[in-house]
């Protein structure tokens, strides 16, 4: 595991939707229905074949419906909604630092360790 991976929990297979052991975290996930009229606004501008590629946005407007994280759950109604293998969708969450696969706090800092920022 990649140290970019290791702050995720619960995204491994064999857990269920509600196996993401983050603290609060549901059992079920549901869009709003403002989320989800964003969802089909968020497709249109994807050709129908190509709907996975709405993976970024929609899991960004989970996350944000969430509080700033995303559960498993969430994730696998995402991958419902596009039509995906839900792992496809936790590779895409864990991979970017900008989802949190766990519960974060009021204040998220994160500090750049790559060599452009050292340099400055």
């Amino acid at each position: 595991m990649s140290a970019a991976n290791k702050k995720t929990t619960g995204a491994g297979a064999g857990q269920g939707a509600s196996g993401n052991g983050g603290a609060g975290a549901p059992d079920g996930f549901e869009f709003s229905s403002e989320n989800t009229a964003e969802i089909s606004r968020i497709l249109e501008r994807y050709p129908a074949d190509h709907c996975e590629s709405a993976v970024m946005p929609i899991l960004d407007l989970a996350q944000r419906q969430m509080g700033g994280w995303l559960s498993q759950a969430a994730m696998d109604r995402v991958a419902g909604i596009l039509g995906m293998a839900p792992i496809r969708v936790y590779e895409v969450a864990a991979f970017y630092t900008m989802f949190n696969l766990e519960p974060v706090g009021r204040h998220h800092l994160q500090v750049c360790t790559t060599t452009p920022c050292w340099l400055r």
